[in-house]
């Protein structure tokens, strides 16, 4: 490869770089105010994102399912079944839906 071709593709990937974190740091933000304005289109699926701006997959947070992996790593072998992901999941997708029948 010549000196021209490492030019572009490290730009290539800067611009790629920078779209990529350029949409994760402005979709929460974008979402959010087409609520508020009341412009959020019913039809089409939007995602969900919790307070820090981390989205929320099947009623589930990341952030939830790392920590019980963290402390299913860390359990000694025989409490290791207190800490399933499946319970985890299906606890927060009742939370969700009791949450979603209150408001």
């Amino acid at each position: 490869m010549s000196f021209y071709n490492h030019k572009l593709m490290t730009i290539a990937v800067i611009c790629g770089v920078g779209v990529y974190t350029g949409v994760k740091f402005f979709e929460p933000l974008v979402v959010e105010q087409l609520k508020k304005d009341g412009n959020l289109r019913g039809d089409i699926p939007t995602p969900e994102f919790d307070s820090k701006g981390d989205r929320i997959i099947d009623g589930v947070r990341p952030d939830d399912v790392w920590e019980t992996v963290k402390k299913r790593l860390e359990a000694k072998p025989e409490d290791k079944n207190e800490y399933q992901l499946s319970k985890l999941i299906e606890e927060e997708r009742k939370d969700g839906k009791e949450g979603e029948q209150r408001k």
